[in-house]
Order: C-alpha cells, then sequence, then structure tokens
C-alpha cells in the first residue's frame, strides 16, 4: 500500500504522511477505487503492516490471498510484490506503518525470538483489543506528538507479531497480547510512557550537563533465536553503565536504567 511511480500499475491509493522516523514511516492511505478498476500492483522494499480503517477490499501477497476488513491487518513482507484489488465495493482507508528490515528484524527477535521472523499470513484478522488504541495512535499522529509516536510503533509491532507468531488460537494469543502488552500500549497512546527509560535518561542529562549520552552494543551471545545483546551507555569516561537484553532495544533500555539509578545514587 506505498506507492511507488516505478513499480505500481492500476488505481494507486492517495497517500498522507502523518510521522515518519529514521527507519520507519505512518501514513494514511485512502483508495478510490472499484470493481471497474484495475487491481492496483506494486513491489515493496520494506515491511508492511496497514490497519484497515473503512471499505474493504482484496489483497494478494508472497504468502497467499485475504479479503481486508476494517480491523483486520494488511502484513506484507520486505522485498516482495503484492495486488489489492476491489471486486465488489469502492474504496477503503487504512494507517499503513512501514519500516526497514532491520528494524522490523530487531523488533522480531524481542518477540518471536529471531531476527529472521517473516509473516506467513497476508492477514490478522480484526482484534478488537488492537483498534482503539491504533486509532489514538493515528490521532497523536496527527498531532505531531513525536514521544508517544515513536514509542508506539515498537510496541505495535510486537503486538502485532506475537498474534501472528503464536499458533494456539486467536482468542488466547489476543489474551496473551492484552496481559503483556496492553497496559504499556495505552500508556505509550494516551502519552504517558512511563517506562521509556532512554528518554528520561536523554532529558536528565541534557538538563544536567547539556550533554547527549550515546550507545554501543558490547556484545552478541547465543543462537540466532535466543541472542542476548549486552549494550553500554556512556556520558563521559565516568559516567557509564551496561544493560543486557534479548534485542538492542531492550539491552538499551536496560542500561538507560542502570545509568538513571546510577544518578540517583550519586545524588545522595
Amino acid at each position: 500500500m506505498r506507492r511507488d511511480d516505478n513499480t505500481h500499475t492500476g488505481s494507486a491509493p492517495v497517500a498522507h504522511l502523518l510521522r515518519q522516523g529514521q527507519e520507519w514511516s505512518i501514513g494514511e492511505y485512502l483508495c478510490t477505487a472499484g470493481p471497474n478498476d484495475r487491481p492496483f500492483e506494486e513491489r515493496r522494499e520494506q515491511v508492511a503492516v496497514a490497519a484497515v480503517i473503512e471499505g474493504s477490499f482484496r489483497y494478494r501477497g508472497d504468502t497467499g490471498t485475504a479479503v481486508m476488513h476494517p480491523g483486520a491487518f494488511l502484513l506484507g513482507n520486505a522485498a516482495t510484490c503484492y495486488e489489492c484489488g476491489h471486486d465488489h465495493s469502492s474504496g477503503d482507508r487504512c494507517i499503513a506503518f512501514h519500516l526497514a528490515p532491520a528494524y522490523f528484524a530487531e523488533v522480531a527477535a524481542s518477540i518471536a525470538g529471531s531476527g529472521r521472523f517473516r509473516f506467513p499470513t497476508p492477514m490478522l484478522p480484526a482484534a478488537p483489543k488492537l483498534l482503539p488504541w491504533l486509532v489514538r495512535i493515528e490521532t497523536r499522529a496527527a498531532r505531531a506528538d513525536r514521544l508517544a509516536i515513536d514509542e508506539a510503533v515498537p510496541r505495535l509491532m510486537e503486538a502485532v507479531i506475537g498474534a501472528v507468531y503464536l499458533a494456539n488460537g486467536w482468542q488466547k494469543v489476543m489474551e496473551l497480547v492484552d496481559h503483556h502488552f496492553a497496559a504499556a500500549l495505552e500508556g505509550v497512546a494516551d502519552g504517558r510512557s512511563g517506562y521509556d527509560y532512554k528518554t528520561r535518561l536523554q532529558e536528565e542529562i541534557q538538563n544536567r550537563l547539556r550533554l547527549a549520552p550515546k550507545y554501543r552494543v558490547i556484545s552478541e551471545t547465543g543462537p540466532d533465536h535466543e541472542k542476548t545483546f549486552e549494550v553500554e551507555v556512556a556520558v563521559n569516561p565516568d559516567l557509564t553503565a551496561r544493560g543486557t537484553g534479548r534485542s538492542k532495544k531492550e539491552a538499551e533500555q536496560a542500561a538507560a536504567r542502570a545509568l538513571s539509578q546510577l544518578l540517583s545514587a550519586t545524588e545522595k
């Protein structure tokens, strides 16, 4: 659902960029095509996850064909071709997330246990627990609430990957997603992200020292499906801390938390 003038045919949707990060973007896609229009075809280079907000359409990707409907999530792997068409109705509106393959692999490693994860299906059926806060994210993107959106993107991807990855029934999957992610996702979407240690450390260091903390990976251990990353955060040679996690981002958060605790201890 991302337009590329060099690789598409058919009636293309109109795209409106809502928010863009270094390795991802969020856009609203409005399609007015109907049964008499040719299907839209293109090749995507990034990973795509799109929530259908309005309308229905047929989606065909490298993993099969699905009829998309409001509340469903379209799933697209990187470096694949796909096709969208309206067989029986006209128009649809989607909120699409596009992620660089390396960024998606890092997020996938934290929930699926492997950075090589690929979507095995073209669609995640409507998930009532996910759609409400997705709409709130859309609203915050329109308001340019940068911090809330930056934190929400990886959380959404983790929730979607978790739902797809687990194969013991959609009800149990959504219960698991709700248990592990609902509180954090609600907080991020509502601007109450209290667990973002990196942002909190960044603000604290800038206010106190007018410097920016720097992160670097110290080591990667374990097999691909169970890696452990160790990251060091440093402000200067005398002010450093380390943290570990199942992904680089998780390890960075752990390191930021450790350094925040060190700063608090030195103040006492």
